[in-house]
This record gives structure tokens, sequence and C-alpha cells, in this order.
């Protein structure tokens, strides 16, 4: 896996490519795709026979392997931005919790010393 930062002004692309043989590599993203379908399902717009569109879930096996790689995207993109905030979150108790410790201590300091 080789993964970059492309910068174009303001922004950033962030890219990850895999080189895998054809078979192994659609194996392997079509399964993920079918696990996390459910998270992030796709709907077509359809007609419900009185004049009106209904919104009606793909089956999976009907998925275009572009549908099936844009599922895997969002799940990825997703879990990155999941995985930032529990770090986040974790350095901020860790944090809170030395500051906590830092001042009962100092306040143990000027009691007993």
């Amino acid at each position: 896996m080789a993964g970059s930062f492309v910068v174009s002004g303001d922004d950033v692309r962030i890219k990850f490519e895999y080189t895998a043989p054809i078979s192994k590599a659609q194996e392997t993203v079509f399964a993920c795709a079918k696990a996390v379908y459910g998270q992030y399902p796709i709907f077509q717009d359809v007609p419900d026979g009185g004049g009106n569109m209904a919104r009606m879930l793909l089956p999976f096996d009907q998925l275009t392997v572009q549908q099936k790689l844009n599922v895997v995207d969002a799940w990825v993109l997703d879990e990155i931005i999941t995985r930032a905030k529990k770090q986040y979150e974790a350095e901020a108790l860790a944090a809170a919790m030395a500051a906590g410790c830092e001042a009962a201590s100092n306040e143990a300091d000027e009691k007993f010393i």
C-alpha cells in the first residue's frame, strides 16, 4: 500500500493505492462492500405506479463495480474520521487527567508540606 498527500492550493487529496491480482482485489473489495452495505446503502428512485417516485434499496448483487467501490470508499472515510475523533478524545482525556492529577498533587503538597 502506498499513501500520499497531493496538495493543490488550500486543498489536499489523500490517496491510498493497492496493487494486487485482479481476482484477489475484487474479491477483497466486494466482500468488504457486502459487509458494510447495510451501513452505506444505495437507493434508486423508481416510479411507484401512482405517478410518484419511490426510493428502492438496490440489492447488493445488482450494484456495479463502481458502486461497490463507492460503498467501501464511504466506509473508509467514515472509519478514518471515527478513529481520528477517538484519538483526539483519548488525548484530551489524558491531558485532563494529567492536569487534574497535577492540581491534586499540588493541593496535597500545599496541605501536607
